[in-house]
């Protein structure tokens, strides 16, 4: 059958799907800030008054009981971030096998959910401007091909496109909180303090080197998923319709756990990979031929 992936990626339909997921992903953005508010910059701001107040018992108590109120509540913010990303995963899984003309295979991806209501309530969000960056989500070349050679191209650019995302994100963080650590103890060096107090600086970073220790073991396990579906991908000769859906459950079911880029960090990038990533689909579609 021959695709008709660069049509109806483009059709109304499609774009409502992206747009309610581009929203779902900005709300789980926004819980995903609360939490870093609540595990960071909290206990680092109670940390930085307690070094500077040492004398006052009832900021002393305050200092203490925020941190662990703070790690209480990051708990629930996280969980409301999770059901937020899982949402927007079903809603993106519901593009691509409308764009790929691909069935829901109950068997692979569960029960489908009626997402409609959803996708009208999220999809209206955003704007004219907004939505029209949604089309040509999937980067083909103009020759046509069948949907047996098409998808797997689509299925590789997600995986491409995602992974040197995180790769990224895993090198900046490690840069940023690295510095900002190390600024912290060149700080009491300068300031020529004790070694005891220059220990009671470990105290203002340990929860950031707690959140990047979280941050980059997750980002590591979904790296190594990635690369592994990668290289089954790479497996697969002349692949049928049902290889191509074990691999999009593959994909679907890394969208559902995978930590949340931020959409800052994504824009970043955004054109330069939108690039790499039209020249490798024509390269990837010419290798099926």
């Amino acid at each position: 059958m021959e695709s008709r992936i660069r049509e109806r990626q483009n059709e109304k339909v499609a774009i409502d799907y992206l747009a309610a997921q581009r929203q779902l992903y900005k709300e789980s953005n926004r819980y995903e800030l609360y939490k870093w508010i609540c595990m960071v910059a909290l206990p680092v701001i109670c940390a930085v008054i307690k070094s500077i107040i040492i004398e006052d018992v009832v900021l002393n108590i305050i200092t203490y009981m925020i941190p662990i109120l703070s790690f209480v509540l990051s708990y629930y913010i996280g969980e409301q971030s999770k059901i937020l990303r899982r949402m927007a995963a079903e809603i993106q899984q519901h593009f691509d096998l409308y764009v790929y003309q691909m069935e829901w295979n109950t068997l692979l991806f569960g029960k489908k959910q009626d997402v409609t209501n959803l996708v009208a309530e999220k999809s209206e969000v955003l704007s004219k401007s907004e939505r029209e960056k949604l089309r040509n989500w999937y980067e083909l070349d103009d020759k046509k091909h069948s949907n047996e050679e098409e998808i797997p191209v689509c299925q590789l650019e997600n995986i491409n496109w995602d992974g040197n995302l995180r790769k990224r994100y895993k090198v900046w963080n490690c840069i940023i909180i690295g510095i900002i650590s190390i600024g912290i103890l060149l700080w009491g060096i300068i300031k020529e303090e004790t070694v005891p107090m220059l220990l009671g600086r470990i105290w203002i970073i340990a929860p950031l080197l707690k959140w990047l220790w979280d941050v980059v073991q997750q980002l590591d396990f979904n790296i190594k998923s990635l690369e592994d579906l990668d290289s089954r991908m790479g497996m697969l000769d002349n692949p049928n319709m049902y290889d191509l859906q074990m691999i999009q459950n593959m994909i679907y079911e890394h969208r559902k756990t995978c930590l949340k880029i931020p959409d800052w960090f994504y824009n970043l990038f955004k054109n330069k990979d939108q690039e790499k990533a039209k020249r490798r689909a024509s390269l990837n579609v010419e290798k099926k031929i």
